[in-house]
């Protein structure tokens, strides 16, 4: 019996605890520091002694609304400018009989580049020979019958028939001269044929633009259809850049923007032009709206074909907020600037950039217009609020 009430009392008392015993500290309980609570702000103010403030001599930019320009780089290609670039094709079926000119010579408007022998031709060339005996005869008989007519020997009616037997064989003749002008054939070469020439006639294909003969396509002796392609001239003095850039960017360029032309790969070949046109909606293929920009080419460069890279200098369309770049500090791939707020104290700040090109960052968020941000030892201001953070840790 006296064992159970002693085994009683000593349950009793480890169940009241000792008054001299610890609290036990809830986790909850645990105070976090200031500078990691959230909507803590002010508390990672970062506030320089006197001399600290003697010592780094921050200086600051006044953050400004204002129209920006920057640079894009986007990419383009070269063609040849469709006003220096010609493709010759057949303009009747036959068989190329001479070729004159040849891949890479230089041709002058005007020039020969090959002969065709042609049956359709040679029809086209009896028609109008016919119409044009024709119509000397309609002459003469009009001005025979208008002689009688004023002596009172034919009828009026005799000559009114002369007339429209005139006016049909010069209808004729037009028609055939549209038709062999149609195929290329010029003027003088037709006064020079003659009803009783024996020679065959050969259709001359001109070049109808000057420039260098780029693509041949036929061979002496082949028989080519209406409208075949037979060659290319290209004229390299000129070209057309097409810039493709990405449709978000596109409002921010407009013809007669200002471009520099480079190979892609750098070097000290550049060429300075204007946007000419931009294209009204996105190119299927690369889903970028196209920029077309005509310029001269400089001492032979650039070449059609060739891969370059456009910098457009493009001025935004509505006012924006603009900071150096010195300006800009990351915390892993967050922007962050860094506020005055006085003399000795600044705040870091994250920011939303718009853009970012050599010297600029285009603010889209996170400050305001009259606000001024650190653009000297930034480096240093992040190195202060880590160590006041760990610090505070």
């Amino acid at each position: 019996m006296r064992i159970t009430v002693l085994t009683l009392l000593l349950a009793l008392w480890a169940g009241c605890g000792s008054p001299d015993a610890p609290e036990t500290t809830s986790p909850d309980a645990i105070e976090t520091p200031p500078s990691l609570q959230a909507g803590s702000t002010s508390a990672r103010m970062i506030k320089l002694t006197a001399r600290q403030q003697e010592e780094l001599h921050i200086e600051t930019w006044t953050v400004a609304l204002e129209s920006a320009s920057f640079d894009m780089r986007i990419p383009g290609e070269v063609v040849a400018s469709p006003e220096h670039y010609a493709e010759v094709s057949a303009p009747i079926s036959g068989r190329v009989a001479r070729i004159m000119a040849h891949e890479g010579e230089r041709v002058r408007q005007g020039d020969v580049l090959l002969e065709m022998e042609s049956l359709g031709f040679a029809d086209l060339v009896a028609d109008y020979l016919e119409a044009r005996a024709e119509l000397t005869y309609a002459e003469s008989e009009q001005n025979r019958l208008k002689q009688l007519v004023d002596r009172g020997i034919s009828p009026v009616r005799v000559l009114e028939k002369a007339s429209a037997d005139l006016s049909r064989a010069e209808t004729r003749v037009s028609a055939n001269w549209s038709r062999l002008r149609a195929v290329g054939v010029t003027e003088d070469e037709m006064a020079s044929w003659s009803t009783t020439s024996r020679e065959r006639p050969v259709l001359r294909i001109l070049a109808p633009i000057s420039g260098i003969l780029d693509q041949h396509n036929v061979d002496t002796g082949k028989a080519v259809d209406e409208n075949e392609s037979l060659l290319t001239i290209v004229d390299p003095s000129n070209v057309l850049v097409r810039g493709y850039a990405p449709p978000e960017d596109a409002s921010l360029v407009q013809p007669g923007e200002a471009v520099t032309i480079r190979p892609r790969q750098e070097s000290g070949v550049s060429v300075k032009s204007t946007i000419t046109t931009v294209n009204p909606s996105v190119d299927a293929e690369n889903r970028s709206v196209v920029l077309n920009i005509k310029t001269p080419a400089a001492n032979g460069w650039p070449r059609p074909g060739e891969s370059v890279q456009v910098i457009v200098t493009a001025t935004s369309l509505q006012p924006v907020l603009s900071v150096p770049l010195e300006a800009i500090q990351y915390e892993g791939q967050e922007a962050v600037v860094f506020v005055a707020h006085d003399d000795d104290t600044f705040e870091p700040r994250p920011v939303s950039l718009l853009r970012v090109n050599a010297t600029t960052a285009f603010v889209e968020d996170g400050l305001e217009a009259g606000e001024k941000v650190a653009v000297t030892q930034v480096f240093t201001l992040k190195a202060l609020s880590r160590f006041d953070l760990f610090g505070e840790e």
